[in-house]
C-alpha cells in the first residue's frame, strides 16, 4: 500500500484533507488504543511524508501514473444544439407543403410527397439525436468523466460512506452518488462502473424498497445488483435477491463485483444517475 492508500484520501486530496484522515486514524491505531504497532508506524510515516509538500511532491514521483477512464464506448458528437431547429424545420416544411405545393398538387407524384414526408421524419429524428448527445457532451464533461468522483451528501449515512471510500480509491471509473431517487424510491448510495451498478443500503427496514430500485434501474438497461451493509452483529432475515455485506467484507466484495465492468465511464448511464435520479427518475 502506499501512502494515500495508508490514509485512505485520494491522490489528488488536501493537505487539509490529509491532516483530517491522519488525525482520525492516529487516534484508531495507536497502540495504547489497542491498535497494531506496525499500522501506527505506516500512519505516521505517510503524514511525514504527504504533509510536507515537497516531500509530497517527489514521493508522487514515484508512484505509477493510476489508469485513465475510458469514457464510453458511443461517439461523441461535437455539434450545435439543434432543439430549436428540429422545431423550426418542420414547421417550415409543413408551411411550404400547405401554401407552395399543395395548390398544385396535380402535377406532381405520389412519389414526391412520399420523399417530403420521409425528409421530414429524418429532420427530426437527427435533430433530436443530435440535441441529446449534445446535452450528454455538456453534462459529461472532463472533470465528471475523470476528476469528480463523489457526488451527494451522506448524511446520517457517513459510517456506510467511510466503508464505501476504499471502492472509489480502489477502481479510477468508479463513481459515488448519495441520495438519489428512481421511481419515487430513494436509494443510500450508488456505485456505478460502466453500465454495472450497485445499490447500497444500511438502514433495517429499507430492503423492499432496495430491491424495487434494482428493479427500476434494470428497466433503465444497467446491470444493477442490491447490496445491504450490515453495520452491528445482529442477524438478518434473507431476502432473495439481496447480496449481505458486514463492515469487513463491504469494500472487497464490491471492488470484485465493479472490477468486472472494466475502466469504463459510460456517458448515458453517467447522466442518468448525476443529473435524473437526484431530481427523482421516472
Amino acid at each position: 500500500m502506499n501512502h494515500y492508500e495508508v490514509l485512505g484520501v485520494a491522490r489528488t486530496a488536501s493537505t487539509a484533507e490529509i491532516r483530517s484522515a491522519y488525525r482520525k486514524l492516529v487516534r484508531q491505531v495507536h497502540p495504547d488504543q489497542g491498535g497494531s504497532a506496525t499500522r501506527f508506524h505506516a500512519v505516521q510515516a505517510a503524514w511525514e511524508t504527504l504533509s510536507d509538500p515537497e516531500r509530497r511532491a517527489a514521493y508522487d514521483r514515484t508512484l505509477a501514473p493510476r489508469p485513465r477512464p475510458q469514457v464510453s464506448r458511443e461517439k461523441i458528437w461535437v455539434v450545435p444544439r439543434l432543439r430549436r431547429f428540429t422545431v423550426v424545420a418542420p414547421v417550415a416544411l409543413i408551411s411550404w407543403l400547405l401554401f407552395a405545393v399543395v395548390p398544385f398538387w396535380y402535377t406532381l407524384s405520389v412519389g414526391w410527397f412520399a420523399f417530403v414526408v420521409v425528409g421530414l421524419m429524418v429532420v427530426g429524428v437527427l435533430g433530436k439525436s443530435w440535441s441529446s448527445a449534445r446535452e450528454l457532451d455538456r453534462a459529461i464533461g472532463a472533470r465528471a468523466a475523470y476528476e469528480t468522483k463523489v457526488w451527494g451528501d451522506p448524511g446520517d449515512h457517513r459510517r456506510t460512506y467511510e466503508l464505501l471510500e476504499p471502492v472509489v480509491l480502489r477502481l479510477s471509473a468508479v463513481k459515488l452518488i448519495h441520495g438519489a431517487r428512481i421511481r419515487g424510491i430513494p436509494t443510500e448510495h450508488l456505485l456505478l462502473a460502466d453500465r454495472r451498478l450497485a445499490v447500497i443500503s444500511s438502514t433495517p427496514g429499507t430492503e423492499v424498497a432496495l430491491l424495487r430500485a434494482v428493479v427500476a434501474w434494470r428497466a433503465r438497461g444497467l446491470e444493477s445488483r442490491a447490496f445491504f451493509v450490515s453495520l452491528t452483529d445482529e442477524p438478518l432475515p434473507a431476502a432473495p435477491g439481496l447480496t449481505y455485506l458486514t463492515a469487513a467484507t463491504a469494500a472487497p466484495q464490491l471492488i470484485a463485483w465493479l472490477q468486472q465492468a472494466g475502466n469504463v465511464v459510460d456517458r448515458r448511464a453517467l447522466y442518468d444517475v448525476l443529473y435524473r435520479a437526484p431530481r427523482d427518475l421516472r
